[in-house]
């Protein structure tokens, strides 16, 4: 069952991987904190990548395999 399409999927992720991003700075995280909003930043934005859908570059995770 499709909630949203694979398109509005890769808006949402950019826009997750973005909150992550800022955090730090929203919510005046510092250390390990900040640190795990960038971690988790940067690995949701390698996988949004990588990932087989309309917003992905390198396509080389099927998109069902995404949402597992």
């Amino acid at each position: 069952m499709k909630v949203i399409s694979p398109r509005m999927h890769g808006m949402l992720d950019y826009g997750t991987i973005a909150l992550f991003a800022l955090a730090p700075t929203i919510f005046n995280f510092d250390g390990p904190y900040a640190t795990a909003c960038y971690v988790l930043a940067a690995g949701y934005l390698l996988i949004t990548l990588a990932t087989d859908f309309p917003l992905g570059l390198m396509r080389l995770i099927p998109f069902p395999m995404h949402g597992a």
